[in-house]
């Protein structure tokens, strides 16, 4: 099947974009793949048999490029939109990436999104709840020592003065323990985290190594307002680097990982701390928890495993 991704290669952070990754799982299946940006995909889509873009196309600025790539492509041919990010009618970013997911569905065949929270099956007859997942070659590097590692916790991530909730965590991490935190949001807003120690985000073989350092990994929740069957694709990347997670439970999660074999689930502020000195008094669980989680993620959550999904309602 020849597969048109369309994709801008590097993210906004000059990462690697998660939907080039895709593309590459395409391809690791055998199909015939191209990458085509945005702007140009209109050129290239008469001559696919499925087309799959990402959050790209849903910017307010690009949004007239999906009736464009629509009336492009081949009858036959399939043009899907995967959106990665939190899409429930819940504040004004979501609401507007709500908003502009319903704009284009006159124009795709399958909508795919990580965000099941909002009932988009009653807005679209194709529709798959797809979480992300992982590049198994991002991880393929030798675990630490989980006991001499310099810091008790690890968090990787956004940090956003409209999710209080997940600041609050961490500032509370940060009174009870050795705390580090690795992100690209601008710490001076958030004068409640000064005293952590915060670094930029790190990317590829910098954010393995990351997570050497630290015997706890915290994962957050969503902001509270999304009840369930939404959660970043922090908890895959997390998990895959052996390290052992300590994660914010939101309903429909458990169905990914299970409690006390792979990963531990927190239930409020106050467990959060509780579940550390858990953690630290246990090096022997984390080890455990930490290897049975990394060996779930490569087995189980590879982006190919997702492209398969794909694939099945094609």
């Amino acid at each position: 099947m020849k597969v048109l991704i369309v994709t801008d290669k590097y993210a906004m952070s000059n990462d690697i974009s998660n939907g080039y990754r895709v593309g590459k799982a395409f391809g690791s299946l055998g199909h015939d793949v191209s990458f085509v940006s945005p702007e140009m995909a209109s050129t290239k889509a008469g001559d696919a048999d499925f087309i799959l873009g990402f959050n790209s196309l849903l910017y307010s600025y690009r949004m007239f490029l999906n009736v464009w790539i629509s009336k492009a492509k081949a009858p036959k041919a399939k043009f899907a939109i995967w959106n990665f990010d939190s899409c429930s009618d819940i504040d004004g970013m979501n609401k507007m990436r709500n908003r502009n997911i319903r704009k284009i569905i006159p124009y795709i065949d399958l909508l795919i999104t990580t965000d099941h929270d909002f009932p988009w099956e009653n807005h679209i007859d194709n529709y798959l709840h797809l979480s992300q997942g992982v590049d198994p070659e991002d991880f393929n590097y030798t675990l630490g020592n989980n006991e001499d590692r310099p810091y008790d916790v690890i968090y990787i991530g956004g940090i956003y003065d409209r999710e209080p909730e997940r600041i609050q965590a961490l500032e509370k991490i940060g009174q009870k323990f050795k705390s580090i935190i690795y992100t690209s949001s601008n710490g001076d807003k958030l004068p409640e985290l000064k005293k952590l120690t915060l670094k930029a985000s790190v990317y590829g073989k910098d954010f393995f190594d990351a997570y050497q350092q630290a015997k706890i990994a915290f994962v957050p929740r969503p902001p509270s307002e999304i009840k369930e069957n939404y959660w970043s694709n922090r908890i895959y990347l997390a998990a895959a680097t052996g390290t052992c997670c300590l994660v914010e439970y939101v309903k429909g999660i458990e169905k990914e990982f299970n409690s006390f074999e792979e990963v531990l689930y927190s239930f409020g502020s106050n467990d959060i701390v509780e579940k550390i000195k858990f953690l630290l008094s246990d090096p022997g669980l984390r080890l455990e928890l930490g290897r049975n989680a990394r060996q779930r993620v490569l087995n189980n959550y590879k982006y190919s495993n997702r492209v398969k999904k794909i694939l099945e309602i094609l």
